[in-house]
Formats: structure tokens, sequence, C-alpha cells
């Protein structure tokens, strides 16, 4: 994760992104995952979008996203995240001339599914 990048906004970022592509299929996720639960009568997991921070070494973060997929869409669904994440900069922009700080530290955040069943 690059210096400038603050990591709780990361996180939100990150999580912003994740939600917005959720949309889409969540209510068709929470009813396939509600028949599953009653059918194995077991309690129904959350599915909304949720993060995990490891930490690496040197002082470096790691930020995972877990979310459901439908099986067939988790490519896309990874790839949909991680542009969304991706689009904007927050960082602010630099007087012309200005020299950057700016220093790589480690990758990007990770993003990855979680089962549907």
């Amino acid at each position: 994760m690059a210096t400038w990048v603050n990591w709780k906004t990361a996180e939100q970022r990150l999580l912003e992104a994740a939600r917005q592509v959720f949309e889409a299929y969540a209510e068709s996720a929470t009813k396939a995952i509600r028949r599953a639960s009653e059918s194995h009568n077991i309690e129904s997991p959350t599915i909304e979008p949720r993060t995990w921070i490891q930490l690496l070494a040197d002082d470096k973060k790691e930020i995972i996203v877990r979310f459901v997929a439908p099986t067939r869409a988790r490519g896309r669904l990874e790839q949909a995240i991680m542009r969304a994440y991706l689009s904007e900069d927050p960082r602010p922009a630099e007087p012309a001339g200005a020299m950057s700080r700016t220093e790589v530290q480690g990758p990007e955040p990770a993003i990855g599914p979680t089962e549907t069943g």
C-alpha cells in the first residue's frame, strides 16, 4: 500500500467499491443464502461485503475484502471491485513543479470472494 494511503481511508474505499458492485445482486444473494440456511437448519451468515486487515512485515498492511459472489461471476466481480477502487485517486493534486514523496510499500488491497454454499 502506498504511503499516501491512510489504511482506514483505503479500507473504506475498498468496502464502498465492494458494496457498489454487490448492490446489483444483493437481493438474489440474500434469497439464496436464506434458502440454503433453512434447508440445512443453520443460521444465515452475513452476506454484506466485509474487510480483513493483516499486518505484514515492515509496518505494511494488507486489506482484504470478502464478499459473496455467484460461482460463475467471481472474476468479473473481483475486477469490477478493483476497478471501482482504483478509479479515484484520493491524493490531493500537487502544485505544478512539486515533488512527490509517495513510495510504494506493498501491494494494493487484495480481494476475494467467499463461497455461497
